[in-house]
């Protein structure tokens, strides 16, 4: 499908974390992201996003919308997320990143340092750091789960509010 000629829909998810912005076209999602960092996320918001007001419209946010709900349930036991990772808009270092973040288990945390080993690219941190700071899609992709190797969060590209809290949710359901 042509996005340029797509309409792009969004839709809020709110989260027990805080408001969370879902934006899909009817044959994907684009991104998911917490509505309170849209200003920091300009390579994802898209203010123009039409909101989903009918069934149809929202139905292109199923998956992704029960997974969040198992998540908030039960972050342990979160199914397979809803995204064909390949199929996205990156880079093969990003694309590999991501695939990387998604193996790391609710409620652990590695290094960017050991992100780059898993993702075999040891010298690459920065960039490595930069490919989940490109993540578009906060808590499905896990990026969360990364910090820094003096044991600090690191970065967070929806907030370092965010990622605590995150992290927090995990390690106390």
């Amino acid at each position: 499908m042509n996005h340029a000629q797509s309409i792009l829909y969004y839709l809020e998810y709110a989260s027990p974390l805080g408001l969370l912005r879902l934006q899909a076209y009817a044959d994907r999602l684009q991104s998911v992201y917490f509505a309170s960092a849209a200003d920091q996320l300009e390579h994802l918001h898209n203010p123009q996003a039409h909101a989903a007001q009918n069934a149809k419209e929202r139905s292109y946010f199923k998956l992704a919308v029960q997974w969040l709900n198992d998540y908030f349930s039960n972050p342990y036991r979160t199914p397979s997320i809803p995204i064909a990772i390949d199929q996205l808009t990156g880079t093969t270092l990003q694309k590999k990143v991501w695939h990387a973040l998604c193996t790391i288990p609710t409620g652990q945390t590695i290094t960017y340092t050991e992100l780059a080993e898993r993702c075999e690219r040891p010298r690459a941190v920065r960039a490595v750091a930069s490919a989940c700071g490109k993540n578009p899609f906060s808590i499905l992709i896990p990026c969360h789960r990364v910090i820094a190797k003096s044991g600090g969060l690191g970065g967070y590209s929806d907030g370092l509010n965010h990622k605590k809290a995150l992290l927090h949710w995990e390690r106390s359901v």
